[in-house]
C-alpha cells in the first residue's frame, strides 16, 4: 500500500512546480515500490522529457543529468514487471 503522506506530499510539490524532474522521479519510485507500474512509467517518462529539456538548457548539466539518469534507471525497472 503506497504511504499516502509521502504521495499527497509529491502530489503537492508536482501541482506547485509541474516542471521539476525530480519530483515525478521520486513518485515514480514510490509507484515502482508499489507495483503500481504503469503509473510509474508514466511518472519516469514525464521526468525523463523535463530533465532533457534541462540538460539541454543548463552549462552545468550534472544534476539534471543525474535525475536524467536516475528516470532512465526507474523506467527500465518498470517496464521490466509489465
Amino acid at each position: 500500500m503506497i504511504e499516502q503522506s509521502r504521495k499527497e506530499l509529491l502530489d503537492r510539490a508536482i501541482d506547485s512546480n509541474p516542471n521539476a524532474a525530480i519530483n515525478y522521479v521520486l513518485r515514480g519510485e514510490l509507484w515502482l515500490l508499489n507495483e503500481e507500474y504503469h503509473a510509474a512509467i508514466a511518472d519516469f517518462e514525464k521526468a525523463i522529457m523535463l530533465a532533457e529539456q534541462e540538460v539541454e538548457l543548463c552549462d552545468w548539466v550534472y544534476l539534471p543529468q543525474a535525475i536524467l539518469d536516475r528516470a532512465r534507471q526507474g523506467l527500465k525497472m518498470a517496464k521490466a514487471f509489465i
